[in-house]
C-alpha cells in the first residue's frame, strides 16, 4: 500500500506527472491563440494528470486518518493542535489561530490587490501567486498544519511589499529613517506579531492565560539532560507519555512504545489503553507481553486530556497522584522532579 502523506513513490510520481503535463502544454502551445485556449489546454492536461494519479494510487483518495484506531483518534488526535481545523483552534485560542493565518492572509490580500491593478504579464504573475496562496490557505478549515506551506508561499508577496515600501521611502530620508519605517512593517507581517500581542493582552488582563488546550508536555520534561539515568541503562522498551517519545528516542538507547506519529497505530493504542486502565492485571499483562522495562511520565495536562477517565483511577492519573502500583519502582531524580521514571519490577 502506498504511503500518501510522506516522502515516497507517491509525491515523486505526482511531480513526474505534473512535469509531463507542463511539457505537453509547452509542446501544444504553438497551436493555442490567446489566454482562453491556453487555459482550456491547462485544464485538459491537469485533468489527465489528476485521472492518472487517481488510477495509480486509488488509496490516496481516502482520508489520511482512515486507518486510525478510534481510541487513538478520540483521545489523542483530537487534542493535537496541528490536526485541528482553524475554526476549532479559533474557539480555543484566537491569538494562536491569528498567528498561523496572519502571514498567508496578508500575502493573499497584497497579491490580490496587485493582480487587480497590474496589467499584462505582471497581472498574470500576480494572479498565479494569488491562486497559489488561496489554494494553500483554504485547507486550514481541515487542519491548520497545512498552513506551513502557505506561510512559506506568503513570503513572496510580503517580500514584494517590503521592497515597494522601501522604494517609496528611499528618496526622502536617511537610512535610519527608512529602517525605522521598515522594521514595524516587517514585524506586523511576521508570524511573531500575534504571539507578541497575546503576551501584551495577557499582561494587561485583556486575555485569558493558556488553558488545557495548550501543548500537553511541560517544558521541563523536554530537555535531553532530564534523562541521564535512562541513558546509562541497557537498551529496553519504554512506556511513556506520547509527546515524550521523540526526546527519549533521540536521547537514550531505548525504544518507545508511543510517539506522536499517526502511523504508529498499534503503539499509540497500547499506550493510551494502558495509561487509562485502572485494572492492574491488564497493565501488568501489557508490561509482560511487550517486555516493557521503564515507564516515563510528566504529570500535567496529558493525563487530564489524553488519559483522563471518568473515575480518575487510570494508571496515568494514579502515577500523577503518587499512587505507585506494587509492580513499579520509582527512580527519583531530585534535580528533575518534573520527569518521573519508573522501573518495572519483574
Amino acid at each position: 500500500m502506498a504511503t500518501c502523506d510522506a516522502f515516497s513513490v507517491v509525491p515523486v510520481a505526482a511531480l513526474t506527472l505534473i512535469a509531463a503535463g507542463f511539457w505537453t502544454i509547452h509542446l501544444l502551445s504553438r497551436w493555442t491563440r490567446g489566454p482562453p485556449s491556453r487555459l482550456l489546454l491547462g485544464v485538459l492536461c491537469g485533468g489527465i494528470v489528476a485521472a492518472a494519479f487517481v488510477a495509480a494510487f486509488p488509496e490516496c483518495r481516502a482520508d489520511g486518518y482512515a486507518s486510525l484506531d478510534p481510541l487513538v483518534r478520540d483521545h489523542w488526535l483530537r487534542s493535537v493542535r496541528e490536526a485541528q481545523p482553524v475554526q476549532t483552534l479559533w474557539a480555543q485560542d484566537p491569538f494562536t489561530a491569528l498567528a498561523l493565518v496572519w502571514a498567508p492572509l496578508l500575502g493573499f490580500g497584497y497579491s490580490a490587490w496587485q493582480a487587480f491593478r497590474s496589467h499584462g504579464r505582471l497581472a498574470l504573475l500576480w494572479t498565479v501567486t494569488t491562486i497559489l496562496l488561496l489554494a494553500s490557505t483554504l485547507p486550514m478549515f481541515w487542519q491548520v498544519r497545512v498552513l506551513s506551506f502557505a506561510q512559506t508561499a506568503a513570503m513572496l508577496p510580503l517580500s514584494a511589499l517590503v521592497i515597494a515600501i522601501w522604494r517609496r521611502i528611499a528618496p526622502g530620508g536617511s537610512s535610519l529613517r527608512r529602517l525605522a519605517v521598515l522594521l514595524p512593517v516587517m514585524f506586523v507581517g511576521s508570524v511573531g506579531f500575534w504571539p507578541a500581542i497575546k503576551v501584551g493582552a495577557q499582561a494587561a488582563g485583556w486575555a485569558q492565560q493558556p488553558s488545557e488546550s495548550a501543548p500537553p508536555i511541560h517544558a521541563a520534561c523536554s530537555r535531553r539532560t532530564d534523562v541521564p539515568a535512562l541513558a546509562a541503562e541497557p537498551p529496553g522498551l519504554i512506556l511513556n507519555y506520547i509527546d515524550l517519545g521523540p526526546m527519549l528516542l533521540f536521547t537514550t538507547p531505548h525504544s518507545v512504545l508511543g510517539a506522536p506519529y499517526h502511523r504508529n497505530v498499534a503503539g499509540l493504542r497500547t499506550t493510551i489503553a494502558t495509561f487509562r486502565s485502572d485494572d492492574d492485571a491488564f497493565v501488568r499483562s501489557v508490561l509482560d507481553q511487550k517486555r516493557i522495562d521503564w515507564i516515563v511520565t510528566c504529570p500535567g495536562i496529558e493525563e487530564r486530556i489524553v488519559y483522563r477517565t471518568e473515575q480518575g483511577s487510570g494508571l496515568a492519573e494514579r502515577l500523577a497522584a503518587d499512587n505507585v502500583p506494587y509492580y513499579l519502582e520509582r527512580m527519583d531524580n531530585p534535580a528533575r522532579p518534573e520527569l518521573r521514571l519508573y522501573r518495572v519490577r519483574r
